[in-house]
């Protein structure tokens, strides 16, 4: 409950506009819940936006799947419309959040937490609408009613009543300020004026701000609050200053999860366009909050961006076990199976998201339908008609040979279920290297295995390029650091090179690091087999 009244404290001017739709959810979700949805609503980090369907064109057939793609992080709100064919997988998991059918509430019957909220939605409303009068009266209702009820929410009231003026032009900063003078407030007006310096695009006064609570205080509140404002500074310096500072924050809070977790999550939002980062930053976060399903998600999404879709298929099972009507992972799911050349397996997983609302894969499971290769309504088909004396011997051998095909997938989704685990359980162990280790440079300069070399090349001081050198042929392409991972960049240019036992192609993802100060571990995944080689210096 403290919880839930501190997020409720922080709630910004924007996030009280986003609440005004959201309010009825004290009602529908359990307590867990709103704390998450009032804490979504109370950061306006890195960028925010409404849930959108962003739907894309990638020239496939009608015969494959339609996946969908929602990404909140878009800045426009135009919603194109979907073309026939098209291959759509949902990208986040906000797709499958509860929205409020009705914008109507009473307030004599809310409890105090769920009064304050009404009162701070209803007084930004009217600051909004330019209706000042009517938001004074409000404040000063609210103020009445709490007088005898709540000190510390009486006084606070009128902090959080000066703050909003204050981003809606009404009075100056110092207003704010002035609530610094009372040791009883001086926390909250510092940690509003950093919402407000975020609103108001105020970089510098965000990072003072900021620094001022991390000079003064040491709890989790107050250190998030102060971490976020200067995430909002450092990211109007630029993208690699805020990594370099996320990273060093992260290292710095080394066994507090609940600080990890924010940062990661602004991680994860600023590398939201690199797979093979998110997916790494995501299996971070699922390492510290095993059952969140928004990074779940993330994770399973980012692999089968990269191509991987066994480690998408293992995030996916993994989240229908937590959430079994969860329709985007569902879809998913059959998408990832579509891919794996399961088509039965996954007609059931459309079918299923069809059955949770998921319009997409009803879209998935009827395109299935034309290629005729959905077996179960073949099957109940057949069964229909095999009841008549005068069936075709043709139908009895076709509904026996669709059991055959349906146990024999069954039996190899089983298999790949299997290896699907055991991949993801290798890959945890790069995901939860990278940035826990300091970020270093001694992967430049030249190793070698067998006949092979690899050369890692500086330009501008940034490791940006590798070579790797087989029986004289000379392969080359891009790095991408990951903090302490490193990422290769095989391009169709580079052709296809071997590593000793392997070979390396286009549609392969290698990650490397560091393992020693003379040993390089190298980790080749071609979407089914994990493929480790350790190199030394030369």
């Amino acid at each position: 409950m403290e919880l839930l009244k501190l997020l409720l404290e922080h709630l910004t001017g924007l996030s009280l506009f986003i609440f005004s739709i959201s309010v009825l959810l004290i009602v529908i979700f359990n307590k867990k819940s709103l704390s998450k949805l009032l804490d979504r609503l109370s950061r306006v980090g890195i960028k925010g936006g409404n849930t959108e369907f962003s739907m894309e064109t990638t020239g496939l057939t009608t015969a494959e799947s339609i996946e969908e793609k929602s990404d909140k992080n878009k800045d426009s709100k135009k919603v194109p419309e979907m073309e026939p064919e098209t291959k759509r997988e949902i990208e986040s998991n906000e797709h499958n959040k509860m929205v409020p059918q009705d914008d109507g509430i009473k307030t004599e019957n809310l409890s105090e937490i769920d009064y304050l909220m009404d009162v701070r939605m209803r007084i930004y409303q009217k600051l909004e609408d330019k209706k000042t009068n009517e938001a004074e009266d409000i404040y000063k209702s609210a103020r009445q009613n709490l007088k005898d009820r709540n000190e510390l929410d009486y006084r606070k009231l009128e902090v959080f009543f000066i703050y909003l003026k204050y981003i809606f032009g009404h009075v100056t900063r110092d207003k704010l300020m002035e609530f610094r003078n009372d040791p009883l407030l001086e926390k909250y007006a510092l940690e509003l004026s950093v919402y407000a310096a975020r609103y108001l695009k105020d970089e510098i006064s965000a990072r003072d701000c900021s620094n001022e609570i991390l000079s003064k205080y040491t709890d989790n509140d107050s250190k998030i609050v102060a971490y976020e404002g200067l995430i909002f500074f450092y990211l109007s310096v630029g993208k690699k200053e805020t990594e370099d500072y996320i990273v060093k924050i992260y290292q710095q809070n080394e066994g507090n999860t609940e600080i990890q977790l924010m940062l990661l999550e602004k991680l994860i939002d600023i590398n939201r366009d690199n797979h093979a980062l998110r997916s790494l930053l995501s299996e971070k976060y699922i390492s510290l909050s095993a059952s969140n399903s928004d990074q779940i998600f993330n994770a399973a999404y980012s692999y089968s961006s990269l191509g991987l879709n066994l480690l998408s298929l293992a995030h996916y099972k993994n989240l229908i076990l937590i959430d079994e009507n969860n329709s985007g992972a569902l879809n998913n799911l059959g998408v990832a199976y579509e891919r794996l050349g399961m088509r039965y397996m996954s007609s059931i997983y459309y079918k299923k998201a069809s059955e949770n609302n998921n319009t997409l894969g009803a879209a998935n499971y009827a395109n299935g339908l034309y290629s005729i290769r959905y077996l179960d309504e073949a099957e109940e088909y057949l069964k229909e008609h095999v009841k008549i004396d005068s069936s075709h011997e043709n139908a009895f051998n076709l509904l026996k040979n669709i059991k055959t095909e349906k146990d024999k997938e069954k039996e190899e989704s089983a298999k790949y279920d299997e290896k699907a685990l055991r991949l993801r359980n290798r890959i945890k162990v790069i995901a939860d290297r990278n940035i826990s280790v300091p970020y270093t440079e001694e992967i430049f300069g030249n190793w070698i295995l067998g006949n092979t070399e690899i050369k890692f090349t500086k330009f501008d001081d940034k490791i940006t390029k590798y070579s790797i050198i087989t029986d004289g042929e000379v392969y080359k392409g891009d790095v991408t650091v990951l903090y302490s991972v490193f990422y290769l960049t095989i391009g169709n240019k580079a052709g296809n090179f071997s590593l000793p036992d392997t070979n390396i192609s286009s549609g392969n993802i290698v990650f490397c690091y560091v393992e020693s100060i003379n040993e390089l571990k190298v980790v080749i995944i071609d979407g089914i087999e994990f493929i480790e080689r350790y190199f030394v210096r030369i």
